[in-house]
């Protein structure tokens, strides 16, 4: 199985279960950057698993910066990147939440796992609270 069977085959596996959270939470988007800067799984957002936030137009944003502190971050540790943070996508501002996630069982970083959340909707609904 190639690299980008295994990113669909994660993907559709998790995705459910996500989407529920993401109701249930108002969360805008959720993704997992893997350490390589690949996005592995993406949910909510037009970026997409295989786009790379290490590199090119996405490293200098909340989402790369995001990457860059979930990896050094230490084990239990959530960064608060805020709306100010130059956004990966045009649309309304987004703050991201970001923290490391390790394997169980052999204890090494698989990647980062990154809640967006939008500043506020039409509606009024804001980001205040996670």
């Amino acid at each position: 199985m190639g690299d980008a069977d295994q990113l669909k085959g994660f993907q559709a596996a998790i995705d459910p279960a996500v989407r529920d959270f993401m109701s249930v939470f108002r969360w805008a988007g959720v993704l997992l950057i893997l350490p390589d800067g690949r996005i592995g799984y993406s949910s909510g957002t037009t970026i997409v698993a295989g786009a790379d936030v290490s590199r090119g137009d996405l490293a200098p944003t909340g989402l790369g910066l995001a990457h860059r502190k979930g990896m050094a971050a230490p084990l239990g540790h959530v960064d608060v990147l805020d709306f100010s943070e130059p956004q990966p996508v045009p649309g309304p501002p987004n703050a991201f939440l970001a923290s490391p996630v390790l394997d169980a069982v052999t204890k090494q970083r698989i990647g980062v796992f990154v809640i967006r959340r939008r500043r506020a909707s039409a509606s009024g609904e804001t980001a205040e609270a996670w």
